[in-house]
């Protein structure tokens, strides 16, 4: 897949969850899933990246990097809130991608989406 090259380039954008902004799991999940998704015949419909094409993905994990950035260098807010925040939310699209493309309805993927957001949200809080 195209997106594997960048995505496995983007390893500087990734680091502890409590240092500075970063691209983690959830991110990645998301732009994965996108990702498949697209090369499934879906289509991307978040309106911030419908526009981008098959380059969704990768316009995604930069409008992340670009937003938990802002945030934490610009905004003075702490980088483990917004890192985990962001995250979790991803993790939670990811799941929504995988239930759409395996056949689910719309209210059975906003369900998984929200338990698996909020898994992760636990989850990733209990790091250290």
């Amino acid at each position: 897949m195209k997106i594997l090259l960048p995505l496995a380039l983007c390893a500087a954008c990734t680091g502890p969850l409590d240092e500075k902004a970063r691209l983690g799991p959830g991110d990645f999940a998301d732009a994965l899933t996108t990702a498949v998704g697209l090369s499934s015949g879906f289509v991307e419909v978040n309106p911030a990246l419908s526009g981008a094409g098959n380059a969704a993905p990768l316009v995604g994990l930069a409008l992340k990097y670009g937003l938990k950035y802002a945030l934490i260098e610009w905004g003075e807010l702490d980088a483990r809130g917004v890192n985990t925040g962001v995250e979790s939310v991803s993790m939670a699209a990811a799941c929504w991608n995988i239930s759409i493309i395996t056949g689910g309805t719309n209210p059975v993927s906003a369900a998984a989406a929200l338990a698996c957001g909020a898994i992760y949200l636990t989850q990733i809080a209990k790091l250290e």
